[in-house]
């Protein structure tokens, strides 16, 4: 939140304002550093993700013991993920979160596809069995090559899991295949069966309906209070001579409500966006004069993407990801307008302009 970084914020205020910037934030800066808090490596199969970038290494065994891959590592768009052939992403339909990998090589083209019913596995889930083609949870591979041709649906052999749940467009869906089994009844060329196994990094562009989020309890070191109970919501608190009346976390006694039990994880998370972004920007004013409009705009575009990043990072519940979204959403599109002479007067306006965003997150 702006509250922990306002020298950083500042700087980049006077650029969009110094520079003659009108608009919102977003544009791309060849200095502009990738976001330092994008998640862990998808390697792992778990943690935030990142939310740029579709990435993943679905290993391929066939009955024979043949192995290949279908595997994919690019920027996330919402082209890919909503293309009529070869999709690359996530969506939803309704409550289906849908998963698409492809790619092509000297094995053919391949593409794979995974079917998740949140309301019988709300997410993020572990050990989600894959069973049959249009059961809860399911698992199509389709290939076309010299080697093998056909259409292949698990029967329910190996597990799916999913450690993350996008409650928003623009972030990953996390996760794994474990020794999921796909077979095709009648295959013009090739094995019988393949098995899957591998992580993937997917990111989530949206869809019709809603998916459903298990209301997670938050980390333990998520939790921070003093003596007395209460958490420390000083800089959370609307700044001096502001007329938002917003008492976040009634001024920290109450330590449920909203994102209220993470305001310390989520502090130390976004001060590293900050310390990031204060990086990126001294970056820019020492390169090119030429670029320095684009390359802060991308400093401030890469700081409200890592602030998202927080919220996985902090595991935070359903309710705090939206309405802390919408905080974060609010304060990009009203930065411009409330650039001003000083940081506090630009802390006041972004306070006063997004006071309900606040409230319903704190």
């Amino acid at each position: 939140m702006k509250h922990y970084l306002k020298s950083a914020i500042f700087l980049a205020v006077l650029a969009a304002s110094g520079c003659g910037t009108s608009g919102t934030v977003g544009g791309t800066g060849t200095a502009a550093p990738t976001d330092s808090a994008s998640g862990s490596d998808t390697g792992s199969g778990g943690g935030s993700g990142d939310g740029t970038k579709n990435k993943a290494t679905i290993g391929t065994t066939t009955d024979s013991g043949a192995k290949s891959n279908v595997s994919v590592d690019k920027a996330a768009s919402k082209e890919d993920a909503q293309a009529s052939a070869n999709k690359i992403g996530a969506l939803n339909n309704g409550k289906d979160l849908i998963l698409w990998v492809a790619s092509t090589d000297n094995d053919g083209a391949k593409v794979l596809e995974v079917h998740i019913d949140t309301s019988k596995y709300p997410l993020p889930a572990t050990g989600i069995p894959a069973g049959d083609l249009n059961s809860g949870a399911w698992v199509q591979y389709t290939v076309a090559g010299p080697a093998a041709t056909g259409a292949y649906s698990s029967k329910g052999t190996g597990t799916i899991d999913v450690t993350s749940c996008p409650a928003a467009s623009g972030v990953a869906v996390v996760g794994k295949l474990n020794g999921v089994k796909v077979e095709s009844d009648a295959t013009a060329v090739g094995p019988k069966s393949y098995t899957l196994e591998g992580p993937f990094n997917l990111v989530y562009f949206g869809g019709g309906g809603a998916l459903t989020c298990k209301a997670e309890e938050p980390k333990p070191d998520a939790i921070g209070t003093d003596s007395n109970g209460k958490v420390d919501t000083g800089s959370f608190k609307p700044p001096a001579g502001s007329t938002c009346n917003a008492n976040p976390c009634d001024d920290g006694s109450n330590t449920t409500r909203g994102c209220c039990p993470y305001v310390p994880c989520m502090g130390t998370c976004i001060t590293a966006c900050a310390t990031t972004m204060n990086s990126c920007v001294q970056a820019c004013a020492m390169g090119n004069p030429m670029e320095i409009q684009s390359c802060m705009m991308g400093c401030m575009d890469s700081y409200f993407k890592c602030h998202k990043t927080c919220l996985s990072t902090c595991n935070v519940s359903a309710t705090c990801n939206a309405a802390y979204s919408k905080l974060v959403d609010c304060e990009n599109t009203n930065l411009d307008a409330c650039a001003g002479e000083s940081e506090d007067l630009t802390e006041k306006c972004l306070t006063e302009k997004c006071c309900s965003e606040l409230k319903a997150a704190f």
